[in-house]
């Protein structure tokens, strides 16, 4: 299990991709490079967040909804990409989480603490959906070996910028970046959605994109309901995403 992936790349990810997105920014400010690289991190972020929300949460975590063999795949391997952790500890921990919302037996952390440090509280994990999942060939192969899928992304991107003679910015804007507004955005989620009770703030899903996370008082009612919310304006693209691929 050498190659999987560890609790401490969590916060790794969160802090390493939160400067690489100051960087990338400043690059862009200062006229660097083109403001056209911008649309690659927001098609990144989008993608990150289709590969949590759809991926790791309704798709492995609560079986919202079926789909092929390939975007079964697909949804594995982006999901260990946002180095969130594995399907198999999304899973116990999100469940977890429905379980005990909002007691000490809850996983999520919702102090500013979370903002440095991203981890889950040490609390007895349900386990019965990773019992349903530990068999599946993908869930396996992704929990198995998620740090070397995630270094061979990194070594692609590195690659596709020595042949196109464009360096580092590929990496930087394609994944680096948009891998950390989107765990900014998932810390934001996670500290505030339970703060006075379960909300549905629909507005944010637009300001801070999030796949529809942002409607998480509809997604407690109904933990699996394949959308996040009914209507079109209350911002979930990962319905979109999922009508494409259901089947």
């Amino acid at each position: 299990m050498m190659f999987r992936q560890r609790m401490w790349m969590i916060p790794a990810a969160h802090w390493i991709g939160m400067a690489s997105a100051v960087a990338a920014a400043s690059l862009v400010t200062v006229d660097a490079v083109s403001p056209m690289w911008l649309m690659a991190w927001a098609v990144s972020h989008l993608a990150c967040g289709v590969f949590v929300s759809v991926g790791l949460h309704r798709y492995f975590t609560h079986g919202a909804f079926k789909t092929s063999r390939f975007w079964h795949w697909v949804l594995a391997l982006g999901g260990t990409l946002t180095v969130q952790d594995s399907a198999l500890a999304w899973a116990a921990a999100h469940q977890t989480h429905h379980a005990h919302a909002d007691t000490p037996r809850d996983t999520h952390i919702t102090t500013w603490r979370y903002f440095i440090r991203k981890h889950y509280r040490a609390v007895p994990m349900e386990m019965w959906r990773v019992r349903q999942l530990v068999k599946d060939p993908a869930v396996a192969f992704t929990h198995r070996l998620g740090a070397a899928i995630i270094a061979s992304w990194v070594m692609l991107l590195l690659a596709v910028g020595f042949v196109t003679d464009t360096g580092a910015l590929p990496l930087l804007f394609g994944y680096l970046a948009p891998l950390g507004s989107a765990h900014l955005i998932g810390a934001i989620h996670q500290v505030s959605s339970h703060r006075g009770g379960v909300h549905d703030w629909p507005l944010l899903n637009w300001l801070l994109p999030a796949c529809g996370e942002w409607m998480h008082g509809h997604h407690h009612r109904r933990p699996r309901d394949p959308r996040l919310g009914a209507r079109w304006w209350q911002g979930d693209y990962g319905w979109l995403f999922i009508k494409m691929i259901q089947r």
